[in-house]
């Protein structure tokens, strides 16, 4: 039973938090790291599209944050958006191959070859 009350306790702390990066987000629209927490809160919560579209905006105001592209790719992946997943990490992969970023990269190809093994191969030979 005691159990089940720290569990009931720590939902709730998630949806505060929830509550707490959206009225954030109010004030800072423009803060990757709000739509960073907000999208972590919302992946525990198991509120994977609306996760997904948290990280899709932290990426997109800071592309450089290697994160933003794995948890994206979590969030795609947990709604059985494979396809979507496989191409997040594919594009993030030839952006930080670009930035000269290629630890950055190979963490990225580590997992694409976790969901498409074939993929990863295809994109090791074309670099």
């Amino acid at each position: 039973m005691r159990r089940l009350g720290c569990e009931k306790e720590a939902i709730e702390q998630l949806l505060k938090a929830v509550d707490d990066f959206r009225t954030g987000l109010q004030e800072r629209p423009n803060s990757p790291e709000l739509h960073e927490g907000l999208g972590s809160a919302l992946l525990v919560l198991a509120e994977f599209d609306a996760a997904a579209k948290a990280f899709e905006r932290a990426a997109e105001l800071n592309p450089d944050d290697l994160a933003n592209y794995l948890n994206l790719a979590k969030a795609l992946e947990l709604q059985g958006l494979h396809d979507q997943a496989v191409s997040i990490l594919q594009r993030a992969i030839d952006y930080m191959q670009h930035k000269g970023r290629s630890k950055d990269a190979a963490q990225l190809r580590r997992y694409l070859e976790i969901l498409a093994p074939e993929k990863s191969t295809s994109s090791q030979k074309d670099k």
